[in-house]
């Protein structure tokens, strides 16, 4: 349905439902004259089926959703307020956690299936309609589930197939049949248990008001390249680390939870190793770390020499106190939604020509370790969009090597290649950065939503006729901006400015003259950290517009006032237009992301401080705003 403005209402309608049921909040949009958009998606009556035939609850349907907000886009769109009922709040959870798009302002979730263990589970099914009608099993030809093509792929065992509802003809006979699935279906992904997490980035971050773990951390320190013999792309946006900046990591790590993450003890006496009953071990140092080369994901050693291990027995036995070296690699790889998923490769801990003593810890002591680095350290990381816009971000990749890790990300349609290992980089600091051509796509959204400016302007002029008063009135739209780097002065912005303006002079009783045309200036803006790691640019003034305004055939007693406002008149409009650019809030470019841990019921956070903006040339000759700061880690209480 057609509206006004740039911000569509996209409706998502629920398992077994049809579109029309949405139509109920149509009265709403239609007051608030909004675009309106209800859609479809696989296994729906005239929509093309998925390709097992299955309903997957949100975990494929998503891409249907991100399918129709990009033919919107191509239409107007620029915002959006998603609406889903039932299935399709599941829908719209797994688009906001897994889409590269920044596109939604808004969402909304009529009974939403968030639990979908509980929906999967089955139940009694719906009395008859008609007390004298055989009830028929969902098994039967033409019952219920018999018209719709998909189930719903199991997500839990007992995995179960949720066969669609939808009798001969599309009328609905109750709620949708269940039946034991005759092999466990996989969900096609990973499990469907993250809408919540996918809607938490909109959420606060953690409250860091908490004592920090460090007073003081690590300070700060033409032609493309080729590695490997491939010449790389040039990403336009990349966040990265060095192996001293993650050493001192796991050191304020070390200091801040030592006893929840470097040192412990527990039973063994269901391993029936004897006589032992307990492992005691205490990290004598925090371990050390270095990366792999890889370019198609990162490998990352980890190594600690000095590991204090104690046996403890029963019968009243001294314990064994043993020195231990502990070895652990992992793997991290990145999916095509952002998230980085690390990946426990190996893990081994061993006395020095102990075999036997290597082999106790290798049955307890290793596998204790390597569930507390899973559930502690372990967990899926969503590497933040580089800016926010209904532009699109590719999939970012990822590379490790030389000392350093890197994740790079790149505008649509252009695929984020690894970048550049061996370049120079932020050393001890994590870092986040954007290019230009990041920062232009950001600013030509930013263009429509600049409000148009309007002015006036009078002269008393002396005739023969006797005295007359001349009014003038202009206004001018901002139609496009374009953005550099000032060499030599780091975070300073420079560009030109295209406004599209119309002026009407008139004189009353004697007539009137109108101009019309395209001015170009100059646009100043500056690139800023803000309190919450955000590497932002503001547009802060207009100046240098050229007076080009013909009012075509006018008087020769007119020349001397026209004169003085077209010379008048550029600095009014860069007046008007700087007033208007200095009230509108920083753009967005990136962010150093802060990541929270659990540590022994508390919880770890690990960011940034002291963060700073740099400037770097990149490969291919332009330039990267980067914002680094330094390792900083906060030890919080338990959320209530």
């Amino acid at each position: 349905m057609p509206g006004k403005g740039a911000t569509w209402v996209v409706a998502v309608h629920g398992r077994n439902g049809r579109r029309k049921a949405e139509l109920k909040i149509l009265p709403v949009v239609h007051r608030l004259a909004l675009p309106f958009l209800d859609i479809s998606y696989r296994n729906d009556e005239g929509a093309p089926p998925s390709p097992d035939g299955l309903l997957h609850l949100g975990d494929l349907e998503w891409r249907d959703l991100e399918a129709a907000l990009r033919q919107a886009q191509s239409m107007g769109a620029r915002r959006f307020v998603l609406y889903g009922t039932s299935m399709g709040g599941q829908v719209i959870g797994q688009f906001l956690g897994r889409s590269p798009a920044g596109l939604v302002g808004q969402v909304i979730m009529d009974a939403p299936m968030i639990d979908v263990r509980t929906t999967a589970a089955p139940r009694p099914a719906a009395p008859s309609a008609d007390p004298h009608r055989p009830r028929r099993r969902a098994s039967d030809p033409g019952g219920a589930g018999s018209g719709r093509r998909g189930q719903a792929s199991g997500v839990a065992d007992p995995v179960r197939a949720v066969r669609a509802g939808r009798a001969h003809g599309g009328v609905e006979r109750g709620p949708p049949a269940l039946r034991p699935a005759r092999q466990p279906l996989p969900v096609a992904g990973r499990p469907l248990t993250r809408p919540p997490a996918a809607l938490s980035r909109l959420s606060p971050l953690p409250d860091l008001s908490a004592a920090p773990c460090n007073e003081s951390a690590a300070p700060a320190s033409g032609e493309p390249r080729k590695q490997g013999g491939q010449e790389m792309a040039v990403p336009n946006g990349v966040i990265g680390i060095d192996e001293p900046a993650l050493v001192r990591y796991i050191e304020l790590a070390d200091r801040c939870a030592h006893d929840q993450l470097f040192h412990g003890k527990f039973h063994v006496e269901d391993l029936h190793l004897g006589f032992l009953t307990d492992i005691a071990y205490e990290f004598a140092e925090p371990p050390s770390v270095s990366f792999s080369e890889a370019t198609l994901g990162a490998v990352l050693q980890i190594r600690a020499d000095q590991v204090a291990v104690a046996l403890h027995y029963s019968g009243g036995r001294d314990p064994t106190a043993l020195k231990a070296a502990f070895r652990a690699g992992l793997a991290l790889a990145v999916d095509p939604d952002g998230i980085v998923s690390p990946r426990l490769e190996r893990l081994t801990i061993g006395v020095s020509d102990e075999p036997a003593l290597s082999e106790i810890l290798d049955k307890a002591l290793a596998p204790y370790l390597a569930d507390l680095i899973r559930t502690s350290v372990l967990k899926p990381i969503k590497i933040p969009p580089v800016g926010h816009g209904h532009f699109w971000i590719s999939p970012p990749a990822l590379a490790s090597g030389m000392g350093r890790l890197l994740v790079t990300t790149a505008v649509a349609p252009k695929s984020a290649g690894p970048a550049p290992l061996d370049e120079e980089w932020p050393e001890g600091r994590l870092f986040a950065g954007a290019d230009l051509e990041l920062l232009g796509k950001l600013v030509d959204e930013l263009v429509p939503l600049i409000d148009p400016v309007s002015g006036t302007w009078s002269r008393t002029v002396r005739l023969l006729i006797g005295q007359i008063t001349l009014k003038a009135a202009y206004e001018g739209k901002v139609t496009g901006i374009t953005l550099g780097l000032v060499p030599g002065h780091t975070g300073e912005i420079r560009g030109t400015i295209t406004t599209e303006v119309r002026a009407r002079l008139r004189a009353k009783n004697l007539g009137s003259w109108s101009a019309s045309g395209s001015l170009t200036g100059t646009v100043r803006g500056r690139a800023e950290v803000s309190a919450a790691n955000e590497l932002r640019a503001r547009l802060t003034g207009v100046e240098g517009f050229s007076a080009k305004l013909d009012f075509g055939n006018t008087p020769r007693w007119l020349d001397r006032s026209l004169s003085e406002f077209v010379g008048a008149f550029p600095t009014m409009l860069s007046d008007a237009l700087s007033a208007v650019l200095s009230k509108r809030q920083p753009l967005t470019i990136g962010r150093i992301p802060t990541f929270v841990f659990s540590a022994g019921g508390r919880r770890l956070v690990v960011g940034v401080k002291n963060a700073g903006l740099t400037e770097r040339r990149t490969a291919d000759g332009g330039s990267l705003l980067t914002i680094s700061g330094e390792p900083d880690v906060r030890l919080l209480a338990p959320p209530e």
